[in-house]
């Protein structure tokens, strides 16, 4: 929503944005937990920034900070070229500029490396539309012939990286990252961008701001979409239900963009006989049912610092956990100032990436873990793996 806002401001439109929470950002988005008037600050989700994601980082720069006018919320990003993988019962391997892969790949089995180089080689050298055409390929059965050893990272690792089902991953997303996978190889990894500060204050207030300073973006919080009405076979208006004055409102608008989840599309879809009637509403129906939820993110506030065997700012992944679980060590990038606990010696958002597998202490997967299962289990899992 706000991505749609910003490319038509530019254009000259008047953009009225709805949204449902009562901050933006959606599954992106950041907030405080309190408890005992001390504030904890909490990713939903958080997130790396690939240097390759050009229309992102496009639009960042275009957001200026609204404490330094000739600096940008591209600013705010941090660096991290340092990967660092914590193994059960094996010392961790650290990858960072101008180290090499031999320690990652020292379990591979010989095969893997012709495999892999030839693997790597047809992507790179395959033109688009030959990709495209591979699409019903998923990635995992291309790594099919490699070692268990050598699919943790050629195959597990994306699903964290990109945040994607590692059982569904196409092949034409996968081959196109293999510039990474590239420079990984020859012991030069492509580096990921962190928000130097909770989301929110880093981008998406910055965001509000600007959008609302060019007098042509209205954002409204606290306002849900409740349903459209159609004439003539067009959106006539939509109704919307307004959290702050608690009623249902009618607006109108000479275009309508939906950026909604595609379950809550569905949702109004199901309770619509006009919108039923249009194939691409009812679709959404259909694949609703389909979806589901492929992570989850766990946010870890410890009385100890950490000591980690690296200066440099860095993203664990840990490829033996059965979780699939990913860490941004949060104190490393923020610091503390964010954290009003003076307890609090470190911070780790940790995203737990696997849906299906089960865990090591109640064998079940998250999805059907309890609040304390998912503590419990995603602690058990770090400790197996990181020698804290």
């Amino acid at each position: 929503g706000l991505t749609a806002s910003h490319e038509l401001s530019k254009r000259n439109f008047d953009v009225t944005v709805y949204e449902r929470n009562k901050i933006v950002g959606g599954l992106a988005r950041s907030s405080y937990y309190t408890e005992k008037n001390k504030k904890y600050p909490v990713e939903y989700s958080w997130r790396v920034y690939g240097a390759n994601y050009k229309n992102l980082l496009r639009v960042l720069n275009e957001i200026p900070l609204h404490n330094h006018k000739n600096r940008s919320v591209l600013n705010n990003l941090i660096k991290v070229c340092t990967y660092i993988f914590p193994r059960f019962g094996k010392n961790e391997v650290i990858i960072s500029r101008g180290s090499n892969k031999s320690k990652l790949m020292k379990n591979f089995k010989t095969s893997d490396f012709f495999k892999i180089a030839d693997k790597m080689f047809y992507c790179l050298t395959m033109s688009t539309s030959r990709a495209d055409s591979l699409d019903h390929l998923k990635w995992k059965d291309y790594c099919q012939d490699l070692s268990p050893e050598a699919k943790k990272y050629m195959v597990q690792l994306w699903g964290p990286v990109l945040g994607m089902d590692t059982a569904h991953m196409s092949f034409p997303v996968i081959s196109r990252m293999v510039w990474i996978l590239a420079g990984g190889s020859a012991g030069r990894p492509s580096c990921l961008y962190l928000m130097n500060k909770p989301t929110n204050e880093g981008w998406f207030d910055e965001w509000t701001d600007h959008l609302q300073n060019t007098n042509k973006v209205k954002i409204k919080t606290n306002c849900r979409i409740v349903d459209f009405t159609i004439k003539s076979g067009e959106i006539d208006h939509v109704l919307v239900e307004d959290g702050n004055k608690n009623a249902i409102l009618k607006d109108a608008a000479d275009y309508y963009v939906c950026a909604l989840p595609v379950e809550a599309v569905a949702g109004i879809v199901s309770n619509n006989a006009q919108l039923s009637k249009f194939s691409a509403f009812k679709n959404t129906v259909t694949l609703a049912e389909k979806c589901r939820q492929v992570q989850l993110s766990v946010q870890i506030f410890l009385d100890q610092k950490i000591i980690y065997p690296s200066k440099e700012k860095i993203v664990l992944y840990l490829p033996d956990t059965p979780w699939s679980l990913i860490i941004e060590p949060q104190d490393l990038t923020w610091g503390r100032t964010y954290c009003t606990d003076k307890k609090v010696k470190s911070i780790l958002s940790v995203g737990i990436c696997q849906t299906d597998k089960p865990g090591m202490l109640y064998c079940k997967p998250f999805i059907k873990c309890s609040k304390d299962e998912i503590k419990e289990e995603v602690w058990a899992q770090i400790m197996n793996s990181y020698r804290i």
